[in-house]
């Protein structure tokens, strides 16, 4: 079955169902998976292995977040012809999450 008769049935964009079936570095909302799941006539089952205890997990959202806070600006830096060297763009992806996890929780979990 095609993304898009997934997408229609899912009545979701095609884009999103894309991005969902991709396996990309950003994960869909449990809403959109149940939705394509339903789509595809199948049921979807939830499975928690490995877990990490909560400073593991506090650690993993400061380095993610860091690391799409650090993209931004070197996106920008792009833009401007002077890209980032990769060992400074490592630090302020290192600085960046240190100080998301020192600060409040909400500059750790809000987009």
């Amino acid at each position: 079955m095609s993304c898009a008769i997934v997408a229609e049935r899912a009545g979701l964009s095609l884009s999103t169902v894309q991005r969902a079936l991709a396996n990309g570095e950003i994960a869909p909302e449990l809403e959109t998976l149940d939705k394509i799941a339903d789509a595809l006539g199948v049921k979807m089952r939830i499975e928690i292995r490995n877990a990490i205890n909560v400073s593991q997990m506090k650690a993993q959202q400061a380095k993610e977040k860091a690391r799409r806070l650090a993209a931004i600006t070197q996106g920008t830096s792009a833009l401007e012809a002077m890209p980032i060297p990769s060992k400074t763009l490592a630090q302020m992806e290192s600085r960046t999450a240190m100080q998301l996890l020192c600060g409040s929780p909400r500059r750790l979990w809000c987009t």
